[in-house]
């Protein structure tokens, strides 16, 4: 059996040439050179053949053979046999020359054959990652040198590739699934039945993790709710550290987690936007980000709308202006939902005169961009039309008290006044009641009667008070009187 030739790799014996090494013969005279590659572990069998009719009667003979003792040989009817080469031969050539002699017709051939024993089989690889993050790929390469004959690739019996990679002629590719080692078990086989295996090992590490953007606020005083923790594969061991801005005073992070917590002990309210990184202290390097927004800020109060306020029904809108003490972020306002109540953002609490009458209290809130939310309970009350009723007129007599009940509706803790008069104070009113008490007659006059509400509402009544003599006789029947006589 011929074996595969493969190219010549110049490999060449120190001291032989193409003469015998043992007899330094110049070898050129036993014709053309035949090369003949193999490798250890090889065997190699050459059956010469001659013309028919002298076949029978030629005897062969190995006339050189600068491999003997070396390896294990043998010619026998007409075929000579090779195997067991060692190791030890490797990159090294040997001549042998077979003599062919032809008994009864005295002829002579010969047949040169250099063996170059071409290095074993050996297999590596190239391009494969040795640690690698999940998610990225492999591209291996196999090689195969020395040995004989076309190699092939094959899974190692027994096992399988991990998960997610393929083989595909001298090709390992794909994007493996599995953390941690990865192992490969190959087996190179070449066509003449010579096999060598082959072990890759890599490691796949977890694929860092950043977290969402988040917001915190901090009121001082207060623990703020901590920021989610950020969950990363232990393989990779994550440390988070601030990478820009800065935390405000008594608030921090933990390294390990990523995590956000603290209670503010600051006195001045601002906003601190925080760039936590975190990076990777296991495998290949790679980072991550966390944007945190920390709202900081001390308590604050709401100030103004001290006390109970006072509108009417149809008044123009009554309107009380609410401020911040105290140091604090952007504010926003809010109220109870009343029909008629509004407040504006810069802190004006506006009743208008369409709110339903009566008394009710009104939540008046603040909350600030930091969450902190402070309610101030207001009162108020709006008074229903101010009216006041009773007579037009008042009739007394001169010396003696009199009175006239007049109404007074709507407002609230309302109060009337007596307009100016000519009675000297003669005219007052209590009790719901016009009081006239003068010592002698006085002509009619108009008086104007003013109520007044707590919110400022006021109502008028005209009253004519007349106060007469009392009355009598100013005659007496004398007899000085003419007693006449009628018919």
């Amino acid at each position: 059996m011929m074996l595969s030739v493969l190219a010549v790799l110049g490999m060449v014996l120190a001291g032989i040439t193409d003469s015998d090494a043992a007899t330094g013969e110049d070898l050129t005279g036993y014709g053309a050179v035949n090369e003949i590659n193999i490798a250890p572990g090889y065997q190699w069998t050459y059956t010469a053949t001659f013309p028919e009719d002298l076949e029978d009667g030629t005897e062969t003979t190995l006339k050189i053979n600068e491999m003997g003792g070396i390896a294990t040989m043998g010619l026998t009817d007409h075929t000579l046999q090779i195997s067991r080469i060692p190791e030890s031969m490797a990159g090294k050539r040997y001549n042998l020359v077979i003599e062919a002699v032809h008994a009864e017709s005295g002829q002579t051939a010969h047949q040169w054959i250099r063996i170059n024993v071409t290095n074993s089989m050996t297999v590596d690889h190239t391009g494969c990652i040795n640690e690698i993050i999940k998610g990225a790929s492999q591209n291996i390469t196999l090689t195969a040198t020395g040995g004989i004959g076309d190699i092939s690739w094959k899974v190692k019996t027994g096992t399988t590739l991990p998960a997610g990679l393929a083989l595909s002629g001298n090709k390992v590719t794909g994007t493996p699934t599995q953390l941690g080692k990865n192992t490969i078990n190959l087996t190179a086989t070449s066509t003449q039945g010579e096999s060598k295996d082959l072990t890759i090992e890599f490691t796949v590490f977890s694929k860092i993790v950043g977290g969402s953007a988040e917001t915190v606020n901090a009121i001082k005083g207060t623990a703020i709710k901590p920021t989610a923790a950020i969950t990363n594969g232990s393989d990779i061991g994550v440390t988070w550290a601030v990478t820009s801005g800065s935390f405000p005073t008594g608030i921090t992070h933990n390294a390990s987690t990523g995590v956000v917590s603290g209670t503010y002990t600051g006195t001045t309210a601002g906003q601190s936007v925080v760039t936590l990184t975190g990076t990777a202290t296991n495998g290949p390097a790679q980072t991550a980000t966390k944007k945190v927004t920390i709202n900081y800020e001390p308590e604050f109060s709401i100030t103004g709308g001290d006390g109970t306020i006072l509108t009417y029904k149809g008044n123009t809108p009554k309107v009380v202006a609410f401020s911040i003490s105290g140091q604090h972020t952007a504010i926003t306002w809010s109220t109870t939902a009343i029909s008629g109540i509004s407040i504006s953002q810069d802190g004006k609490l506006t009743i208008s005169g369409s709110t339903a009458v009566g008394s009710g209290t009104v939540a008046v809130t603040a909350k600030s961009a930091a969450g902190q939310t402070q309610v101030k309970n207001v009162q108020y009350t709006v008074e229903d039309t101010l009216s006041i009723t009773g007579p037009d007129k008042l009739v007394a007599t001169a010396g003696i008290p009199s009175s006239q009940t007049y109404t007074v509706t709507g407002g609230s803790s309302n109060t009337v006044q007596v307009g100016s008069n000519t009675y000297n104070g003669g005219l007052t009113f209590s009790d719901g009641k016009l009081h006239v008490s003068f010592p002698t007659a006085h002509a009619s006059e108009k008086v104007t009667l003013t109520a007044t509400s707590a919110a400022g509402q006021t109502a008028t009544k005209d009253v004519n008070v007349v106060v007469y003599s009392a009355i009598g006789f100013n005659s007496v029947p004398g007899a000085d009187g003419i007693i006449a006589f009628v018919k």
